[in-house]
């Protein structure tokens, strides 16, 4: 390129010479001077042609880190793009159940069995702030009280998912969380909810698709505020296998003087990898300092009410996981006294159903003895629940669901039978 530029422009002059030899002698120093005029402007070419080439090869690369993080391909599966705003996701589920010899309804007809059903929305959407944030909204409706309350009685609940909104949507969550010191301290506040943060567990935490009854989805003997309420939570990474959280929530959930009556716990989490795999070992203390009365004295109407509690879940094999929760709080105040769980999850490898699972779990709800004087019944209240998760494809789920309650309420009586199925849809 460069000879080029040179030959030509030496034509040029050579030509140039020729033409104007009439008008005058091109002396030898003249031609040297046009020649170093030409080399230095060929020079300022070739310099900006690279720099050009430079930012095109710039240019290039950004494009192709771009692709690589928005643009995915998987042999066999195509081509899928990701979000660049917020991230939504949307599911609703659907759940029928009959009772066999309910406690607290009886068909007009004769047949000692009532059937009810319930259904809920969830939509999610979050939008991350940069690496230094994330912000949430959780909206929820639904329809249909289930079969907890009006026609069967528990200490343990049957549905934990029925919650008859009247098909209005509500905002149960809405907050921001902040991340300091490469995420090894969070802060959140907002509309919070503390069922997902405290006592949780990675299979038993979650009515949608896991264990349908209150007491496998947290322990009974750990009295959360009335809603989902104003609050701050904070989490820190102490180690990798060890991290210590807390929370404060407006007890009542009214948002009116929030720190009046308040819910406070707080978790330590280990994390020890048993057996090469993952595991949580959660051990937490809670207060609650709104008013409650004390079942042996109705006069006394402004005891707090405190407790503690252990949930552990851990790994065992690929497709086998282990549960265990127990609880205990203050039996001056408190309907049930003690709380324990444990159940397995069993993912469908054995036997070739690599998307379903199995789970069951057996539970007790043990009730104070201060609230069984009080003319309470007071037997340990039994729960067993087995269920099995058919994926059917990417977005259905179907759930079939058996439940045994034996001394529902406390009461010494014949056990409740309950057969479910438990659809979800997400989009």
């Amino acid at each position: 390129m460069k000879r080029v530029l040179f030959l030509c422009g030496f034509m040029v002059l050579i030509v140039s010479a020729g033409v104007f030899a009439d008008e005058g002698e091109v002396t030898t120093k003249d031609l040297m001077k046009e020649i170093q005029y030409l080399k230095n402007r060929v020079k300022e070419l070739e310099d900006k042609v690279e720099r050009q080439e430079v930012t095109l090869k710039k240019q290039e690369e950004e494009v192709k880190e771009t692709k690589s993080v928005f643009i995915k391909y998987e042999p066999g599966e195509g081509i899928s793009i990701e979000p660049t705003g917020p991230s939504l996701s949307a599911g609703a589920t659907v759940v029928t159940q009959m009772a066999l010899d309910p406690n607290t309804a009886n068909d007009a007809s004769g047949d000692n069995d009532v059937t009810d059903a319930s259904y809920s929305i969830d939509i999610e959407i979050e939008q991350e702030i940069g690496e230094i944030g994330l912000a949430y909204l959780h909206l929820e409706g639904g329809e249909g009280a289930g079969l907890d309350g009006d026609e069967i009685a528990t200490f343990s609940g049957v549905n934990r998912d029925a919650g008859d909104s009247g098909s209005h949507v509500d905002i149960t969550e809405v907050w921001y969380e902040h991340y300091l010191f490469d995420k090894m301290l969070t802060l959140r506040g907002g509309k919070l909810d503390p069922t997902v943060v405290l006592d949780t567990s990675a299979i038993a935490n979650d009515e949608c698709t896991q264990f349908l009854s209150a007491t496998f989805r947290n322990s009974t003997a750990l009295e959360f505020p009335d809603d989902n309420a104003y609050g701050i939570w904070t989490n820190i990474e102490l180690f990798e296998w060890m991290a210590l959280e807390g929370g404060i929530y407006d007890d009542n959930a009214d948002w009116e003087d929030p720190l009046r009556d308040m819910f406070t716990y707080a978790q330590l989490n280990i994390k020890p990898g048993l057996f090469g795999r993952e595991g949580n070992y959660r051990n937490y203390f809670w207060y609650d300092d709104s008013n409650h009365t004390k079942w042996d004295d109705p006069g006394t109407t402004t005891q707090p009410n405190f407790g503690f509690g252990i949930s552990c879940d851990q790994k065992i094999l690929d497709y086998l996981t282990w549960f265990g929760r127990w609880g205990w709080e203050d039996p001056d105040v408190s309907v049930v006294e003690w709380a324990w769980s444990t159940g397995l999850q069993v993912d469908g490898t054995p036997w070739g159903r690599d998307n379903d699972y199995l789970g069951v779990a057996i539970g007790m709800d043990i009730a104070s003895d201060d609230y069984e004087n009080a003319g309470n019944p007071g037997d340990a209240e039994g729960h067993v629940e087995l269920y099995y998760n058919i994926h059917l494809n990417d977005n259905v789920s179907i759930s079939p669901n058996y439940q045994l309650v034996w001394n529902p309420n406390g009461e010494d009586r014949d056990p409740i039978n309950i057969f479910g199925l438990r659809s979800q849809i997400d989009f």
